[in-house]
């Protein structure tokens, strides 16, 4: 792929969902316990598939991802059912809030995902992209759910701005 006959680059977020996710449960919850702070000491380096993978029956990355979007997005009540053991032995107060968050908080278990992706959205598109495109308004540029696609000529200045926001989004877990 290619801007303007030009190699593109790429940032994004790991674990983007997981990570809206422990943003939620920080402001929710009034006391963070052990494997909670593991679970956001996780997805703060981006390192929850890995450690999804070390310490279950999951193969690979791309088996971990899935059974996270299961688990954040699926109906845990009725499906999912081997998933949602493996993410409760690993981080069993994250699983409780989920479950409270899906069938006590809200009227239905999608509204957990619509969230997350509300959130993603607005941190790309309100904070990330708005100020590339203050500081850089002739670039021309592409997103991808949690990632953006860019000249690579933009590469550093880019990141820059990228993490910058990504930090104050972690800053508190």
């Amino acid at each position: 792929l290619s801007i303007n006959n030009e190699m593109i680059s790429e940032v994004d977020i790991n674990n983007s969902q997981p990570l809206f996710f422990a943003v939620i449960l920080k402001k929710e919850l009034p006391h963070i316990n052990g494997d909670t702070q593991k679970y956001f000491d996780l997805v703060k380096s981006g390192l929850l598939y890995e450690d999804i993978i070390r310490n279950s029956t999951i193969k690979n990355r791309k088996e971990a991802k899935e059974m996270i979007y299961k688990v954040l997005f699926g109906d845990n009540k009725r499906a999912n059912k081997k998933v949602n053991k493996i993410f409760q032995k690993l981080y069993p107060s994250v699983f409780e809030y989920i479950l409270e968050f899906k069938y006590e908080k809200r009227k239905s278990y999608k509204e957990l995902s619509h969230e997350l992706q509300k959130r993603e959205s607005e941190f790309i598109f309100n904070n990330v992209i708005k100020e590339i495109y203050e500081t850089y308004p002739e670039i021309v540029l592409f997103t991808v759910h949690d990632s953006i696609l860019f000249p690579k000529s933009y590469e550093e200045r880019v990141k820059v701005i990228f993490y910058k926001h990504f930090q104050r989004l972690i800053k508190d877990l």
